[in-house]
């Protein structure tokens, strides 16, 4: 086969059958007729769209020309008015004009002494005025050609017209906007405006809508509240604070605040794990921005309460609010005179059903608080509630009273649930670590100044609040922080003030109420033990304020570098009080708490302390409570509390400095004198040192209904405190062993008997 017929190709017959038709028809001379018209008539169509759409351009342009021309007439009317105007300043008549004074002068003198170019004559400027006329007169012709080209738009098509029309009312609105209001008055410069000035703050709270600022800052408030849980609380915290470096500080406040409002007033129960998030929260920010954010706080929440309580608004609204209150009061963002006023001046005043669920609910969230804090005032609030509610018989009612009953007796049961009580304590650890010595104090704040920030001024800023209206203030109803000075004491207490500047020393030491500074003033100042003890009792506080004493006692023993047997002697002066022995005991569970990590707010004595200072902390006050032990202002009994077993390393150095301590001083009250020796001061070896065990015995005595505690000191004094390296010298150890020997003995006979 050849190589051309290798690459030819077959085509069908049928093919070529139609191939041929077609070339029939194109040969055909009717057909290639009707396809010329086509393409003609085409061809025409699109060459008038063209010339359409041109000849639109071309009146736009001339449209544009009348405009300008129109413009221009306009400004020479403007220049003529003008000229018109100082005309008759100058009391030129326009009928008469100038007079010439010579030949050169053609404005009547007015240029006189100036210079200028000469110009043409009158008869040129006539001619020129004349061409000017011919050019207006040509020009009103061309505008009249010109609408009545406009006019005739018989030749344009659909499109052509539309882009007419909207042309023309482009042109009447830019002509509306270009145009100056007739009706707008004109200002007098000379005259101050009518207007009173509104300040910037004034002006965003008139406008009804948020400004843009606000609405992000609200967005960025709500993405950490969103994720907000127990683990990343401080993390979300963090975020919150951010936005106050970037905004301003009321707008961030103010949306912080209205993000957690919406969130807790709703119509439905919330749970408590929800409200303690939030509440925590609320007090973390407060630690880290200070006393502005914690009392804007307390002011909105108190104002959004009394809002419920004038419209009488039912639902669980209120109580989710008083529920959020109650554990911020919890977390120590507020004192508990405010809670009390809200219970004694809102809640029981008219009680219902709606009053009645809130009560519950503040007792739920923090009555073991309030029972702590003021046990006085809380026996108050059940008389007050026992007499409001003595024509109500029902279930709630009794339910409510047999409650405070039982908390006023401390026979409450726990109302939370474990894993809220958890949560409130693994909280308020982590709340510890953001402590400052600024912001860790609640704020204390009475109702009646919530209420009345309008006419009194800010009560959280100082020399703002102003006390003037406050007539009506009864003695009955003074602050916790007024004390009154004896007379025969004043002098006294003014002449220490002047010897040394204690006040100072006073704020220094974070004594920030005056009842704080008087007893420090007191305790520091004093001579001997028994003029400090002299002066407190001078000082004429009351019971609640009395309980500050072994709050302040136990600071000032921290703040030696060593321990001083003065605060000892002091506290067992006190201690035969039974108020001011029970004050100290609390404070040393609260301290043992504090030392095992469980509350770091409790006392405050260890915040912000680093290892070295924490660690003289501690042995000064285990040194002051053995000593106080060994003295008999207090009993083994306080230690009940310890697990001597899962105890952490501070509890155990605590304890262990504290027993040896308490058993030093009981060895130097037990040593028996040598047979002669009589009076006389006769010094003996330290080998033939004798002790008596009776001192001893009496005090174990008292443990004997505590077994567990009777062990766990065996235990610990055979394993930490026999040989313990905190002994000091060669007579403290042969006391402290000689201790350990017989108070093992002592507990082992002790226990076979229980």
């Amino acid at each position: 086969m050849s190589k051309r017929q290798r690459h030819s190709i077959q085509i069908p017959g049928v093919l070529l059958d139609e191939i041929k038709r077609e070339d029939r028809y194109d040969n055909d001379e009717r057909f290639s007729g009707k396809r010329a018209k086509k393409e003609k008539s085409g061809r025409s169509d699109r060459n008038s769209r063209k010339r359409s759409k041109v000849k639109v351009k071309e009146k736009v342009k001339e449209r544009e020309k009348v405009k300008e021309k129109v413009r221009v007439k306009e400004d020479d009317k403007g220049e003529e008015d003008e000229i018109g105007y100082y005309a008759r300043k100058l009391g030129i008549d326009k009928k008469k004009g100038l007079h010439k004074e010579d030949e050169f002068d053609s404005v009547g003198g007015l240029l006189d002494g100036l210079d200028f170019m000469e110009e043409g004559g009158g008869g040129e400027e006539g001619g020129e005025d004349s061409e000017e006329d011919s050019e207006e007169e040509e020009e009103e012709e061309e505008e009249g050609d010109d609408d009545s080209d406009l006019d005739d738009d018989s030749d344009l098509d659909d499109d052509d017209r539309e882009l007419l029309k909207q042309m023309a009312e482009i042109e009447d609105s830019s002509q509306s906007k270009d145009s100056p209001p007739n009706d707008l008055p004109h200002e007098n410069p000379y005259i101050a405006p009518s207007s009173h000035y509104v300040p910037p703050a004034l002006r965003r709270r008139e406008q009804p809508q948020e400004s843009q600022e606000m609405m992000e800052i609200k967005r960025a408030v709500k993405r950490p509240f969103n994720k907000l849980s127990e683990p990343n609380m401080l993390n979300c915290v963090d975020e919150l604070v951010q936005l106050y470096n970037n905004h301003p500080r009321q707008l961030v406040n103010g949306a912080i605040m209205q993000v957690i409002l919406d969130s807790v007033t709703i119509s439905t129960p919330l749970l408590e794990s929800f409200l303690i998030l939030y509440a925590s929260a609320v007090v973390a920010i407060y630690r880290m921005q200070g006393v502005d954010f914690g009392a804007y706080c307390i002011q909105t929440l108190i104002d959004k309460l009394n809002g419920y309580f004038d419209s009488d608004v039912g639902g669980y609204s209120p109580v989710n609010l008083i529920g959020l209150i109650g554990f911020c009061y919890d977390f120590n963002l507020m004192s508990s005179s405010l809670i009390y006023d809200i219970v004694s001046k809102k809640l029981l005043v008219k009680p219902t059903e709606i009053k009645v669920n809130m009560l519950l609910k503040l007792i739920r969230s923090c009555g073991p608080k309030m029972r702590s804090d003021d046990t006085d005032a809380l026996k108050e609030i059940l008389a007050e509630l026992n007499e409001s509610i003595k024509n109500t018989t029902t279930t709630r009612t009794r339910f409510l009273v047999e409650t405070i009953t039982n908390l006023k007796n401390n026979k409450l049961k726990s109302l939370e649930s474990e894993n809220t009580g958890q949560l409130l304590t693994r909280l308020k650890k982590q709340l510890g670590k953001l402590n400052n010595n600024r912001n860790s104090d609640p704020i204390k704040v009475s109702l009646d100044d919530i209420e009345h920030v309008n006419d009194r001024g800010k009560w959280w800023l100082i020399g703002s609040a102003w006390s003037g209206k406050r007539e009506d203030v009864s003695a009955a109803g003074a602050s916790v922080d007024d004390i009154s000075l004896d007379d025969t004491f004043a002098d006294t207490f003014a002449d220490s003030l002047d010897s040394t500047n204690w006040l100072e020393i006073a704020k220094e030491q974070r004594m920030n109420t005056d009842v704080r500074r008087a007893i420090f003033v007191c305790i520091m100042s004093a001579d001997d033990y028994m003029d400090a003890f002299s002066k407190l009792n001078k000082l004429r506080l009351k019971r609640i304020q009395n309980r500050e004493i072994p709050n302040i006692l136990m600071h000032c023993v921290t703040m030696e570098s060593g321990f001083n047997p003065y605060y000892g002697f002091l506290a067992k002066k006190i201690c035969s009080d039974h108020s001011m022995r029970r004050t100290l005991q609390l404070n040393l569970w609260d301290f043992l708490k504090e030392m095992d990590g469980e509350d770091d707010s409790s006392t405050g004595l260890l915040v912000d302390a680093d290892d070295d200072v924490r660690l003289i902390k501690i042995l000064n006050l285990g040194r002051f409570f053995g000593f106080l032990i060994g003295e008999g202002g207090e009993s083994l009994n306080i230690l009940r509390t310890v697990n001597f077993l899962t105890a952490s390393s501070d509890v155990k150095i605590f304890i262990e400095i504290m027993l040896i301590t308490f058993l030093d001083t009981i060895g130097k009250k037990s040593v028996e004198k040598s047979f002669g020796s009589g009076l006389q001061n006769i010094p003996t070896k330290v080998e033939d040192l004798k002790f008596s065990s009776q001192l001893l015995n009496d005090k174990l005595e008292k443990c004997k209904e505590q077994p567990l505690l009777l062990k766990g000191l065996r235990y610990f004094i055979t394993n930490n405190v026999k040989g313990s390296d905190l002994i000091k010298g060669k007579k403290q150890r042969i006391r402290v062993d000689w201790g350990v020997e017989i108070m093992c003995d002592i507990i082992e006979e002790i226990l076979p008997k229980m």
